[in-house]
């Protein structure tokens, strides 16, 4: 961690300003994906106790300094600055330290991993106003809050009693130099229901398919980009091979709801006589997918496995059933603005697939500047589920 901890500081060296890219570099050391921000906002804490400022951590790890005014600005209302420590953790959640690089004048990583500007950026900067004795200010108050990332978490667990300031600036933003006033409103949903089995009849190949190399991204600001979606790319390949007798024990796909997919993993059983026609299907699929996102590197990992003797595999009304809804979930931008068709109204991702505690869950992000229409698609996807027939059970 310390070699990658100065090669970072010697990538930011030259970057302006300083105090902003010293921070993020230091933070990009730190684990701080959602539900796991104590050593964030310890490291924030400290700092702040450290130059003296009067500074509270809660229990769900939410900061707040308070920042007295610079000589003479004192007459300044107080205003209370806020951004949130967690980041999304793709592709994968051991990603720490993140290695920065500098390339075409902007800060990347290897590739590897996502960068944790979201909003490690917006950190970054308050930190850089507790040190930089330079910059002058009225009497401030920032806010680091917590698990964002999965539905504003640690925002709804702070206490506001504590704030004095009336005015509040969220630095989570995209554009420079751009004041957003009011924005979509999201909601979180997950549906849970317990498959049926059956054993398998015949002699069966157990076998594996990963389905990665996709760029992913935000399902906020990179919904209408028309990136791939992991979990809809294998639902569609899964649906197509169970005319030809497949059968799945497993499906995990995707780590955040407001995350657009790059990687899913199936685990199947295919017929022995079937093999050369599924692997043929398998191949067929990728070479229509390559082609249909062409900036995007899909690839398809097939993998025998062997027979433990007590796997469980889905029953085929249960398994139709988790395909066809998947598979019918509206993914993707689904209206612009009437007034702007450069901005997405209402948009939807299939953000999660998998096992939970004996559950399959399915949970899905959508968004949508209208109130209404989000009310409709959360009523729209519950009878998706209850309106399910394969589905014995619903769990939400």
């Amino acid at each position: 961690m310390q070699n990658i901890h100065k090669k970072n500081l010697v990538t930011i060296a030259d970057l302006s300003p300083h105090e902003l890219w010293r921070h993020f570099a230091a933070i990009s050391g730190i684990p701080r994906g959602s539900y796991n921000e104590e050593k964030v906002a310890l490291h924030i804490y400290d700092l702040a106790v450290s130059l003296g400022y009067q500074a509270i951590k809660d229990r769900v790890n939410n900061v707040l300094v308070s920042l007295p005014a610079t000589p003479g600005y004192e007459h300044l209302e107080k205003i209370c600055v806020q951004s949130h420590t967690d980041m999304v953790l793709q592709p994968k959640k051991d990603i720490f330290p993140i290695e920065l690089f500098l390339e075409g004048g902007k800060v990347s990583t290897n590739g590897k991993s996502t960068l944790g500007a979201d909003n490690g950026i917006g950190v970054a900067a308050m930190m850089a106003i507790m040190t930089d004795k330079s910059f002058n200010h009225g009497p401030l108050e920032l806010l680091f809050t917590t698990i964002e990332e999965t539905g504003l978490e640690g925002a709804k667990e702070f206490d506001y009693s504590l704030l004095e300031a009336k005015i509040i600036f969220n630095l989570d933003t995209e554009d420079w130099g751009q004041f957003c006033i009011g924005c979509a409103g999201g909601t979180r949903f997950t549906g849970k229901f317990k498959p049926d089995y059956s054993p398998l009849e015949g002699e069966y190949l157990k076998y594996s398919i990963t389905l990665s190399g996709l760029l992913g991204g935000h399902s906020g600001v990179e919904i209408h980009l028309k990136r791939a979606n992991a979990i809809k790319l294998m639902a569609e390949l899964l649906e197509q091979l169970q005319w030809l007798g497949v059968v799945m024990a497993d499906l995990k796909g995707g780590n955040a709801a407001n995350a657009i997919p790059s990687k899913v993993r199936a685990v199947i059983a295919i017929p022995k006589e079937n093999l050369a026609k599924a692997l043929n299907a398998i191949k067929i699929f990728q070479e229509i997918v390559s082609k249909d996102y062409e900036k995007e590197s899909p690839m398809l990992r097939f993998r025998n496995l062997k027979f433990k003797g007590n796997e469980k595999f889905f029953s085929p009304d249960s398994q139709f059933g988790i395909l066809k809804l998947l598979n019918e979930i509206p993914d993707g931008v689904i209206t612009m603005e009437p007034t702007n068709k450069n901005l997405v109204q209402t948009s939807s991702n299939v953000g999660i697939v998998g096992f939970e505690r004996g559950s399959f869950a399915v949970t899905l992000l959508y968004r949508s500047s209208v109130a209404l229409q989000i009310e409709e698609l959360e009523s729209f996807f519950k009878g998706m589920f209850f309106g399910n027939s394969a589905i014995n059970s619903v769990i939400f």
